[in-house]
């Protein structure tokens, strides 16, 4: 999403710079091929560095930045500190980007237990904080961030590079060697604690006839179930898009805003999906809400659909119409804009639901 952002407004004639805390990256060719510039500061995943945060001080003091808008929480508390430390703090605005909702910090290391309340107790210091998700923003309210502004602007999609035919549907399946009449549903998303494959494995040992294809980083190492095609870290999500019946997202906490599920329905594929983040402000009608960590539920949302085709289709172009009117990526680069020129006023004309008791 910053990659789109970045290439979106280096389009628009602005200059964005990148500065990224680990080297290399997927996305470091598509922003070096647009002319965006990357820099790294060399840091080594799991290790604080004083010289990493040395040199984003250093960058920071020689580009001499408007704003700075950090992205995910380790982000969050280096840019905050090499910016105290630049001499620019009274010249450049900070604005903090959160990216997920209520996290179960138990799956994860101390180090990041540590950072997130670092983050909580120094939040009132930048400009402003940006969340992807309504959730996200209320479920960092109640652990204790107390921003000088909070607000909440959508992912927003290319949909003219997520749509399906039914000719790249049969293309797709020739590729990944999947039965043109196979009943399929699947999920994009990485191996990780909080998007709960273990339920989604669960359902599929419980479902007859049924392929799931699942791509994103380590799920290669998931178990061997009957139906499972696991194709591990791809570029070509939309081939895989294009193969899907019905596309699933089984996150059991910790959800912001799923890119996943706004390209599935870009590309016409009714959603079953956990309530988790804003998912279901997402799917709205265009899909199934289930309680998370419920695999009954989820197998008997994938049965409805699969019996269903007339349903399928009528959610899909439902789905796919939702993405083009509400989250569309010339949305949220008009929404950055306006933001930055006017944070004040942005914030006031926000809506959202209601705050947790004792936030004003």
């Amino acid at each position: 999403m910053l990659t789109d952002l970045a290439i979106a407004n280096h389009r628009a004639g602005d200059s964005p710079f990148l500065v990224s805390l680990l080297p290399g990256g997927a996305y470091y060719e598509s922003l070096a091929k647009a002319g965006i510039p990357v820099r790294d500061v060399g840091l080594v995943r799991g290790k604080p560095s004083l010289r990493g945060l040395l040199r984003l001080t250093n960058l920071i003091r020689s580009n001499k930045p408007d704003i700075i808008q950090s992205w995910m929480y380790h982000a969050d508390l280096y840019s905050l500190i090499a910016l105290i430390f630049s001499g620019r703090w009274s010249k450049t605005r900070l604005y903090w980007g959160i990216r997920c909702s209520n996290m179960d910090t138990t799956q994860y290391s101390l180090t990041l237990k540590m950072v997130i309340r670092v983050c909580a107790l120094l939040s009132f210091l930048p400009d402003g904080i940006v969340a992807n998700s309504v959730e996200g923003r209320n479920w960092h309210l109640r652990i204790g961030y107390k921003p000088k502004l909070f607000t909440v602007i959508d992912n927003g999609l290319d949909v003219s590079l997520f749509q399906t035919t039914p000719s790249s549907r049969r293309k797709a399946r020739a590729k990944l060697g999947i039965d043109k009449d196979a009943f399929v549903i699947g999920a994009l998303a990485r191996n990780d604690p909080m998007k709960d494959y273990p339920n989604l494995l669960t359902a599929l040992e419980k479902l007859d006839d049924t392929v799931c294809i699942v791509a994103g980083y380590g799920t290669e190492e998931l178990p061997k179930v009957p139906g499972l095609v696991s194709l591990g870290e791809r570029p070509d999500t939309l081939l895989i898009l294009q193969a899907m019946d019905v596309f699933i997202s089984a996150s059991a906490y910790g959800e912001g805003f799923s890119n996943a599920i706004t390209e599935a329905m870009s590309c016409e594929l009714p959603i079953v999906a956990t309530d988790v983040g804003d998912s279901p402000r997402i799917v709205d009608n265009c899909g199934i809400i289930i309680r998370p960590e419920d695999s009954d539920a989820l197998v008997k949302a994938i049965i409805k659909l699969r019996k269903n085709q007339a349903m399928r289709h009528t959610l899909g172009r439902q789905a796919r119409q939702r993405i083009m009117k509400e989250f569309s990526l010339q949305r949220m680069t008009a929404s950055y804009k306006n933001f930055y020129y006017d944070p004040q006023r942005f914030v006031r004309k926000a809506s959202f639901p209601p705050q947790p008791s004792g936030q004003e």
